[in-house]
Parts: structure tokens; sequence; C-alpha cells
């Protein structure tokens, strides 16, 4: 059936060869199989919903292009059942194109034309829907009829076992085929036409649900996926896996994963869960819970004020950190004019953010209909695709503007740390002039480069640049590295030993650890500190003892042994992929992290991640040891964290082996700090002393609430106050479905009203106001409640 897929395929490649810059791939180890790192404008189309056919979409390709977009979604081009049964979203045929937008020789048609215009091609719809009027689920009910509901009674290859079958009622009675169910709602179904007292389960709209507990099944569902992946599909977006009956991680992994990725450059995102979960299911992408319908950027042009949107991208940093790709999609029906929509897209394309634009639903249109912006979408896409530093897995710290209310600035680094990339953005309806503060970014004084245009940027000096923004506007600038060679808040280097001795007591002067003092489980460490944790095992290797070190390590104030002299003692494991891993805090404050390892017949790994995602990871594989010879050496991790509470992770793997004796050894590690110049933040409960309470708020005890306490009421007017010394603040609340409102005030001036309201469940250590100064000093913050709703306040973060 699909004789043209292999052509396809090939097309695509050759076509990304010209569109992804070569310099993408060696800055950061990028290659065209992860094109989903590199690319970013996004196109959806639900075909059918809208009455389109796939020729006409293929006809309007090279417009596709022309503004801009580099990835084409067709959402369930699936045979399926009527609109009216949650717009059309159950399958009737998985195995064919839906009759009203195209044959199956019309898919492969626009496969090829897209392909051959530079544009991947994937595909969204969920492989378990299935409608009630599918011949595939008539032949179901046949058979339970004639074999009853028991799996194992049915015939091997009968479609009863795809589904979940019962003798008993359901909750309700089956509804006709053409009639329209919406929800979600997971219910037995009484199925008349399967027999007496005979019910399906269902996960969705009342409809027939694929049983991912059947083998049968997730044989099935895999071969749906190859079929469609042997058209030359370049991925899916699996909708709804959090609505999969029976399928765990491991299910996911084996049934869907793992069977997209058997082809290579093919892409695995999730519709859900919005967050890094998804990645550790296996998938490369998912969407993005925070700017999902960009409420956080769509709120702060309402506002005029974008001081929440660096908040909402930790989703986004967190997704990155765990390996994968954010999917988020801007919300243009809020605004009507061309420079929202395009401040909305530079600011999800430059964070990093697979940009994904729904059409025509969303009101969007095509970019070359806005007038005197037709170029400026196709601009915005292009700086990401040409810029390493900008795409998806580079890091993102935000860095001040003399007014973080009304502008907003990030710089964004590339993989492998050696290109810098400034966006700054205008969140007013009048132009501005904008100073950025650069200090601390890990950016050099020089001239910039303008990213959108051709041409040279403004120059930086002093560690600050100065932008003039239209209303609405923004800018990408590339930006030099500094002189030094540390150029983010994570930096490593290697030292090579060959014997000698260290003391952990003299070096490790905030915390230490050492591995294998007597047993293959030992750990000893400083007494009193507990900040390196112990070691938990990567991959599947046995972890052995050994007592034949170059280097002895010494210490004099350990637990639970209180003090060695030169142990030459370790831990190892053998086998690629096999290693250890452990922890340590990270917050605002440097540190320094001496990690002491080896390798026998082998390459080792390093690597080290913050867990906020705020700058990219460190990778080493520098230390290594040939046929009959061992290696040793320190790793001097250098790391700050963006914002308190984050861990830093280091995992120290067997990378490639000479023999099958070849492995790793992990021995000490030393932790120092305190010595950095970056702000610390301090949380203020609201049981600290220095508020002042009044008008209704009063105190109550909340278990979930920072310290167990909080301050709330419902009365409008109630207020609270405090008096700091720092330079940025933030307010955590709690937040839930019908809370109030709060103004929130800095010396005596209102910086705006702000809702406690989320419209969904009750949820604790919300962020409800941001602000950063321009420099440190002394403020105060009131709250006053606006509303007669519940409203209430948890605790102040005061950065110093």
């Amino acid at each position: 059936m699909w004789a043209a897929a292999l052509a396809s395929a090939c097309a695509l490649t050759c076509a990304l060869a010209g569109l992804v810059t070569g310099t993408a791939a060696a800055d950061g180890g990028l290659t065209r199989d992860k094109w989903w790192q590199q690319l970013t404008g996004e196109k959806t189309i639900n075909a059918r919903f809208y009455g389109l056919t796939l020729d006409e979409v293929r006809d309007d390709l090279d417009q596709i292009a022309a503004d801009g977009y580099k990835i084409l979604n067709l959402d369930w081009p699936v045979k399926a059942g009527p609109t009216s049964i949650y717009n059309g979203l159950s399958a009737s045929d998985f195995y064919s194109v839906e009759p009203s937008i195209g044959t199956d020789q019309d898919w492969l048609d626009f496969l090829e034309a897209a392909h051959a215009r530079g544009i991947a091609v994937t595909t969204w719809f969920n492989i378990a829907y299935f409608w009630t009027g599918s011949a595939l689920f008539k032949q179901a009910e046949a058979d339970v009829r004639r074999y009853g509901p028991i799996r194992a009674n049915q015939p091997a290859n009968s479609p009863a076992r795809f589904f979940r079958w019962r003798s008993g009622a359901g909750t309700v009675t089956k509804p006709c085929d053409l009639c329209g169910v919406n929800g979600l709602t997971k219910r037995w179904v009484t199925d008349p036409d399967a027999g007496t007292n005979i019910s399906y389960y269902s996960g969705w709209a009342d409809q027939p649900t694929g049983d991912f507990a059947a083998a049968e099944w997730r044989a099935e569902a895999r071969r749906v996926l190859e079929h469609w992946l042997d058209t030359g599909l370049d991925g899916f977006i699996v909708d709804a896996i959090t609505e999969m009956v029976d399928c765990d991680a491991s299910c996911l992994r084996s049934t869907i994963t793992d069977t997209i990725h058997a082809y290579p450059g093919r892409m695995a995102a999730a519709e859900t869960p919005r967050d890094a979960t998804a990645i550790g299911y296996g998938f490369d992408a998912t969407t993005d819970q925070a700017f999902w319908g960009n409420q956080i950027a769509t709120t702060a042009i309402a506002r005029q004020n974008p001081s929440a949107i660096d908040d909402g991208l930790w989703t986004r940093d967190g997704i990155v950190a765990a390996g994968g790709t954010a999917l988020s999609a801007p919300d243009f029906t809020t605004t009507s004019d061309a420079a929202t929509h395009l401040l909305q897209a530079a600011t999800i394309a430059a964070s990093g953010n697979q940009l994904l634009v729904w059409d025509p639903g969303d009101g969007f249109g095509s970019p070359s209909t806005w007038a005197g912006e037709g170029a400026s979408f196709k601009a915005i896409t292009d700086a990401v695709v040409a810029n390493p530093a900008l795409q998806s897995q580079g890091a993102r710290t935000q860095v001040a503007t003399d007014d973080d209310t009304k502008t907003y600035a990030f710089v964004r680094t590339s993989v492998s740390g050696t290109q810098k990339a400034l966006a700054v953005f205008n969140y007013t309806n009048a132009a501005r002039t904008v100073t950025v503060n650069l200090a601390g970014s890990g950016v050099g004084d020089g001239t910039t480069t303008n990213l959108l245009a051709a041409g040279a940027g403004p120059s930086i000096s002093g560690g600050s640049v100065t932008v003039r923004l239209p209303a609405w506007g923004y800018a990408f600038y590339g930006v030099p590295l500094p002189s030094s060679s540390c150029s983010t808040n994570l930096c490593g280097s290697l030292t090579t030993a060959s014997g000698g001795t260290v003391d952990l007591t003299a070096t490790g002067t905030a915390d230490w650890a050492h591995w294998g003092t007597s047993s293959a489980t030992s750990f000893d460490h400083k007494n009193g500190a507990g900040l390196i944790s112990d070691r938990t095992a990567v991959g599947s290797g046995t972890i052995t003892r050994y007592a034949n070190n170059a280097i002895g390590y010494t210490w004099s104030d350990g637990t639970p042994t209180a003090s060695a002299t030169a142990s030459t003692t370790g831990i190892y494991v053998t086998g690629a992929g096999n290693g250890f891993r452990f922890t340590v805090p990270a917050d605002t404050t440097a540190r320094r992290l001496l990690v002491h390892v080896g390798a026998w017949e082998a390459r080792g790994r390093l690597v080290a991640t913050l867990s906020d995602g705020s700058v990219s990871s460190y990778t080493s594989t520098s230390l290594s040891a040939g046929s009959g010879s061992s290696a040793n050496g320190t790793f001097a991790l250098s790391y700050r964290a963006a914002r308190a509470g984050q861990t830093l992770t280091v995992s120290w793997t067997v990378d490639s082996v000479v023999t099958s004796n070849g492995n790793v050894t992990l021995q000490s590690a030393a932790l120092q700090g305190g010595g950095g110049s970056g702000p610390t933040t301090t949380v203020v409960d609201d049981g600290a002393a220095g508020w002042s309470w009044g008008g209704g708020w009063s105190a109550y005890a909340d278990g979930p609430a920072h310290g167990g306490t909080a301050h709330g009421g419902s009365t409008i007017g109630a207020w609270g106050s405090y008096t700091f010394t720092g330079s940025a603040v933030r307010v955590r609340t709690w937040k839930e479905a019908g809370a109030g409102s709060v103004e929130v005030f800095l010396d005596g001036v209102s910086q705006g009203v702000f809702s406690e309201d989320n419209g969904g469940a009750e949820a604790y250590g919300q962020l409800l106001f941001s602000h950063r100064f321009a420099s440190s000093g002394t403020h105060t913050i009131r709250l006053v409640a606006t509303t007669a709703a519940w409203t209430m306040v948890d605790a102040l973060e005061v950065d110093s």
C-alpha cells in the first residue's frame, strides 16, 4: 500500500539537510535524527473538522512554507466515526485515511510534497479510541455473543480480545452509533448487541477503548503505529496517554515509544501529561502545561506586565532538563492585532518551546495577510533554526531589565555552551527604550548580531545593553561570550592523577562522602552535614567493592567511620551504561563539587544537571583507560541554580569499554559552598516576625502551606504588610477555582490586581506576584484583598 513511503522519507532527510544548519549539528551534537530539537513553527490542522481535503492542504504548502512553518501536524487523519461523537475522534478503521479528506494515495502524495519543501509532517490521534459503529467492533460484539466475555475463550484472531468485557450490567447502556456523546468518563457500558447482561469498559464518550492490559491489543497498537510510520510520517503526538486503559510507564515504552523509535528520526510526543513525567515514559516531547494556550503571555499582554512569565517557564525548563522538548500553543483568539500575536509567538519560540499553532480554528490566519507583518513570523522561526542557542535544548536564564513589570529578557545558551543569544520583549502598548543588565549571565562586552534581520545590533558595554523596542515589540540578538572560560552557572573541568592522598576533611568544607570503605554499600560522610546523598545505581550492573585504588582518602570528622588514613577503597561497576548517581543541594549560592572517580579499560561519562533546567548539563567523556590500564581523576564542578530549593544530580557511568572487564569507579566527593557572589533567597513565612495584618486576614493552621500556617479570609480590604531588604520579591500563595483576588503594592504604588482563582483543583506554593528591582534596597510590600471570595497569603521569597 505504501510504495512511495521510502522515497518520501528520503525526501525529508534531503530537505532538512538544507534547512538545518551544519553549525547546529556540530555545536550541540544535534543531528537531523532529532529534528524536533532544531525546528519550531508547527501548523496544526484538523482537515476533517474544518472541511479541508489533503489535496487542498497540499496545494497550500508553498504558502505554509513561505509563512515560516517548518512542521505540519495533521490531526486525526484516520477513518473515523461521526463528528457528533467527541468531534469525530473515534476510529472506524485505523489502517485507512478518513474518506472525507482523501484517499491513501492522497496521503502519500501529500507527504511527498511536504517533504520536498523541507516540512516535517506529524499526526495527532489516540490509538485506543474506537467507534461503536466500526466493522471491527461489530465483529467483536458478534464474537462475544458466540464465545462469551472471557478473553481466553475467544478465538485467537478475534478483535473481541482488543477490548475489556464482563458479565454484568454497566453504569449506562451503549449509545446508538450516531448519537452524540462527549466526555472522558471511565465506566462500564451495557452492550445488548454483545449478549444478555454483557458490558464493555469505556475510557471516553461511552465508546469502546483498546485494553492495554491485553497482549492482543498492545500488539495491534504497535501495528497501527508501524502502519503510519511506514508511510514516511515523521512522528506522532499521541493523544491523552493518561486516559489509556491500564497502560503504565512500562506499557507506554514497550508499546508506543519503542515502536516509534525503531524508525530513525521519528518523534514520539505526548499530549499529556504536560510536564517532564512524559519524558520519563520515553517520549521525546510533550505539551507544556504552563504555556498551553499561552495563558501566561496573554495575561501579561492584558495586564501589560510580564513579571510572571519566567515563573511559568519552569515547566518548560523541567521538560528540557529531563531531555525532552516542550510544545506550546499561543492563544490568538484573545487578541486581534498582529503585534500581540507576534509577541506571543516570539516569546514561545525564543524560550525554547516548539511553537505549535492551531489553524484555522485559532483565528491566527496566514501571517502573510497581516498588514506590514508578512515576514515577521517567518523571521522568528528562521532565527531559531539558524541559531543553536535558541533551539529547544539550550539553557535559559532570565536577566533583569530596568523595569521587569513592563519588559522581559532572557539569555539562551547552546548545548555546547559556545553560543549565546539575548531575547528582549516589550509587553506594553507604547514604544520603550529597554536597558538589560547582563551581569552574571555569561555574556561578554562587544557587538551583538541582529538575529531577526541582517546586520549588527546594539553594543554591550560594562555588562549592559540598551534596546529600543516598538509597542509589543521584541528582539533577538547573538551576543559574545566573556573572556573567561566559564560562561554559565554550571562549569566543569577534569584533573587526572596517578597517585597521592586526598584529605576529605580539608577539601570538603561543606560536606564530603566516600564509598566502599568496608563493603559495596558503605557510605561514609562528614558528621552532621548530610548534603551529599548516597549513590544509587544506574543501569543493571553489579556494584562491587575494591581496595587497591591508586589514590588514598583521609578524613577525621566522619560517620559511621570516624576517621581513616589513606584508604584506597572504592566501588566499581562493569558494562556500558552502568554506573552511579548522587545529588547535592543547589540554590543561588555558588558552590564547588569535587568528584573523585576512575576507569579501567573503559571510557567514563560524567553528566551533571541542575534540576531547574536554567543551564545546560555539563557532560564529559574525557577520562578513559586503554587495555590493561586504569585512569583516575577529579571533576571540579562549579555551579549555581537560578532559584532556591534545587539539586545538582551527578552521574558517572561506563560510556564504552575496551574489554568485557571495562568498568568505572566511584571513590569520593567533596562539597565546598558559600563563597559565591550570587543572591541568596530567604523565605519569609506568614508567621514570621515583622508582618502586620489587619482588615480580616487572620492566621490559621494549614498543613500543606509553608510552615503549616497561612493568613486568609473572605473580607474585602483585608491586608498584610512586610518590609524587607532585597533585590527581588515573590509572593507565594494557594490557588483554587473560585478563589478571590489580591492587589499588590510596592512602596505604596499599586502593581495590579492578581487572582488566586486557577479554575481548577487546590494547589499550594503558587506564584501570585514577582518583581525584580534595579538594585538591592529596602522596600515595603502590601497585599490587599479586593473580593469577598476567600484569599490567602502563604509566604514571601526575598532575594538578597
